[in-house]
């Protein structure tokens, strides 16, 4: 799932991380 978010979008990381 977070390697989802970081993947559509570059913001989406760091709020994975």
């Amino acid at each position: 799932m977070m390697y989802h978010g970081l993947k559509k979008n570059n913001p989406n990381k760091l709020k994975v991380r």
